[in-house]
């Protein structure tokens, strides 16, 4: 029996067409799972800055009136905000957070504070601001 050359060229005619759609299949695949995972840190950012804001929108709507302090629903729903934060939040920015829920918790005992109190108030609404804000990288 006689070798036959292989005609790589008819070889390649047939394989082609199959490797130009796999390479597709796999470039889409590939641009797709990146873009997924742009748009789900741009989305977990945008909760984050969310539920930032409205934590401390309560935390000084809290402390802004003295005649609401009293009232337990807010107390309530500073509870469920900071449960929102601690999901979402990086262990410096809880650190923070929970100092604040201790400022709240002891102004909501005697709406009477002292100015050292009130000034560790304002201390520790700082430190979980700039908290926020090395987390969010947010520029000076």
């Amino acid at each position: 029996m006689e070798d036959t050359p292989i005609n790589w060229l008819k070889v390649w005619a047939s394989v082609g067409p199959l490797a130009g759609i796999l390479l597709g299949f796999f470039g889409q695949w590939f641009q797709q799972r990146t873009k997924q995972k742009h748009e789900d840190k741009v989305r977990f950012h945008q909760l984050r800055v969310d539920t930032y804001s409205n934590f401390l929108f309560m935390v000084n709507k809290v402390r802004a009136n003295p005649k609401q302090k009293t009232d337990p629903n807010l107390l309530n729903q500073l509870h469920r905000l900071s449960g929102n934060l601690f999901l979402v939040a990086s262990k410096e920015v809880i650190k923070q957070a929970q100092y604040l829920l201790r400022d709240m918790k002891t102004t909501f005992k005697d709406t009477n504070e002292t100015e050292s109190e009130k000034s560790t108030h304002r201390d520790h609404f700082i430190k979980f601001t700039n908290a926020v804000r090395k987390e969010l990288n947010t520029p000076d």
